[in-house]
C-alpha cells in the first residue's frame, strides 16, 4: 500500500520502505574546506628573522579534517621562537644568528582516517640593520660640563663609535665603546662632524651631526 509518497514492503516479516518517487535521499551537509583532499602543507618556505625584532609567520595547511595540530618533529626552532601547535603560527624575538632546519608535522582531527603530512623548512635568524639614532645633539655652553649619548639599534652589539669626519669642539671627546661625548667645551663655534658605529657583523652605519657652544 502507499502512504505519503512511500512504499511499504513486506518480505518475510520485515518492513521495508522505499520512495515511490525515485528521489534521490536528502543531500549531505557542507563539508568543510578541503573536506575529501589528502591533508598538505602549503607553506614552502618561511621569510628570515631579524636578531632582537618582533616574528610571526603562519604555517599553513588544506585538505583533511580541521581542526589541525601542529608540531615539530625534528630540528630546533631558534631560541626566543615557539609554535602555537593550534594555530600554526611561529612568533616571538629570535635571540642569536642562526640557521634552523625544521622538519614539521600537522596532523588532522580525523577519527576514522586520521591523516598527517611533513615539510621540511630553513628559518634563518639575521641581524637586524645596523643604523645610528640619534638625529641632533644637545647645545654645549663654554666652561660648562657636558654629556651626550649617542645611540643605534640593529647590528650586533658591542658597538664601536669613531668620528670619521670633522671633529668634536675642542674639550670634547667621544668614548668608543659607549658612545658617549662628554667634557666642557672651551670654544664657541659651530662643529659639524661624521660619526661612525660598528659592530661585528654589519657594514658601518654613519651619521652627520653638529654640537654649537654658546657662551
Amino acid at each position: 500500500m502507499r502512504s505519503s509518497g512511500f512504499l511499504i514492503l513486506t518480505v518475510s516479516g520485515f518492513v521495508l520502505l522505499t520512495n515511490s518517487c525515485g528521489s534521490a535521499p536528502p543531500a549531505a551537509g557542507p563539508q568543510a574546506k578541503g573536506a575529501g583532499q589528502p591533508l598538505t602543507i602549503t607553506t614552502v618556505a618561511l621569510p628570515p628573522a631579524h636578531v632582537g625584532s618582533s616574528y610571526r609567520a603562519q604555517l599553513t595547511a588544506t585538505g583533511g579534517t580541521e581542526p589541525y595540530q601542529w608540531a615539530i618533529v625534528t630540528g630546533e626552532l631558534p631560541e626566543g621562537l615557539t609554535l602555537d601547535a593550534e594555530s600554526g603560527a611561529l612568533s616571538g624575538t629570535p635571540t642569536e644568528l642562526v640557521v634552523a632546519v625544521i622538519t614539521v608535522r600537522v596532523a588532522d582531527s580525523s577519527l576514522l582516517e586520521p591523516q598527517g603530512s611533513l615539510v621540511t623548512l630553513e628559518l634563518s635568524v639575521e641581524a637586524a640593520v645596523l643604523r645610528i639614532l640619534t638625529e641632533a645633539l644637545p647645545t654645549g655652553y663654554l666652561g660648562v660640563s657636558y654629556w651626550a649619548q649617542l645611540a643605534a639599534e640593529g647590528g650586533t652589539p658591542p658597538y664601536s663609535w669613531a668620528v670619521v669626519e670633522g671633529s668634536l669642539p675642542p674639550g670634547l671627546e667621544l668614548d668608543p665603546l659607549t658612545g658617549v661625548i662628554a667634557g666642557s667645551p672651551t670654544l664657541q663655534d659651530t662643529f659639524p662632524f661624521t660619526i661612525e658605529v660598528r659592530d661585528s657583523s654589519s657594514p658601518p652605519s654613519v651619521a652627520l651631526l653638529r654640537i654649537q657652544p654658546s657662551p
